[in-house]
């Protein structure tokens, strides 16, 4: 039985939503014969939990916890980045997606690991159309959804993109994976809202994603 630890859910995004796209993707995994269980955790428990080594941690969770406030509070703290950094060093995987990209450039080490970030994206959601660029076999075809268009930093020429988001606004990377020691790094920006994140083409994504960090 593999195992898999979720931290999910913030102030912008809800656990439910996010949670539904996952639990879809496993019970997909499990219809071709994949033994995977999953937990959902609370970041205090991440310490405790990665001493276990699960196969597949996922982070879909902002770094600051108080966005609305002018003083800013994070949750990952140089110990746990540290922990983290060498969980995945030692042979384990890691899937920051989404949120899970944004405001963890402060933490210099686990910035270095995953090799990318959110900057920004445009007030308004936009049609976003999702294209694997044929480097990575994760999707077969491209697909298009109304969504937050993520626009990040990537390290492009010390990872491998798989995936690129396009839209009237410009074109970036959705899509990224590299080793980092022994382990493996799988980063994702789609997607925002409930009607995307269950989708059967997001849901088939997290599933190639999935594989993709070795499950």
């Amino acid at each position: 039985m593999k195992k898999i630890i979720a931290l999910v859910g913030d102030y912008y995004h809800q656990e439910v939503n996010i949670s539904s796209a996952l639990n879809g993707a496993l019970l997909k995994l499990t219809e071709e014969g994949e033994q995977v269980e999953i937990e959902y955790i609370k970041t205090d428990q991440l310490s405790e939990k990665l001493q276990k080594q699960p196969n597949v941690v996922v982070l879909s969770k902002a770094n600051r916890l108080n966005p609305t406030e002018e003083k800013a509070k994070f949750w990952m703290c140089e110990e746990l980045e540290d922990e983290i950094c060498h969980y995945v060093h030692g042979g384990d995987s890691w899937l920051a997606w989404h949120s899970g990209l944004s405001s963890y450039e402060k933490c210099e080490k686990y910035y270095e690991m995953v090799r990318g970030k959110f900057d920004f994206h445009p007030s308004e959601h936009e049609l976003v159309s999702y294209q694997p660029t044929g480097k990575i076999t994760t999707i077969r075809n491209q697909f298009r959804i109304v969504d937050e268009h993520y626009f990040v930093t990537c390290d492009e020429s010390n990872t491998d993109v798989f995936l690129r988001a396009v839209s009237d606004k410009g074109n970036t990377v959705a899509g990224w994976t590299h080793a980092y020691g022994l382990g493996r790094v799988v980063c994702l920006t789609p997607t925002h809202n409930k009607e995307g994140l269950v989708s059967n083409e997001m849901v088939d994504l997290m599933v190639k994603s999935l594989t993709l960090s070795n499950l």
